[in-house]
């Protein structure tokens, strides 16, 4: 049988990778976003799911990209070259 090889992440990995800073920023994103709630592997150990997080940064790219096509060419460049500099 193969199995996949399950990969956890602490507050400490989700921080050093950029996708929050601090604590409150993690219970909005669950509340307001859909981001993955985690579970508590031990008492004061929360971990995530690596899976569950990549899919979600996922549905969130695509949400963005959906809603850059739907700007007119003009204001989709800038947008653009504003997330380049």
């Amino acid at each position: 049988m193969d199995q996949q090889q399950i990969k956890l992440l602490r507050f400490a990995d989700l921080k050093a990778a950029g996708a929050v800073k601090h604590w409150a920023q993690v219970r909005r994103m669950v509340d307001n976003y859909g981001f993955p709630p985690g579970f508590m592997l031990s008492p004061g150990i929360r971990v995530w799911d690596a899976h569950e997080v990549d899919a979600w940064l996922e549905k969130r790219r695509s949400a963005a990209r959906d809603a850059l096509r739907r700007l007119t060419p003009e204001a989709a460049e800038r947008r653009l070259d504003v997330e380049a500099a």
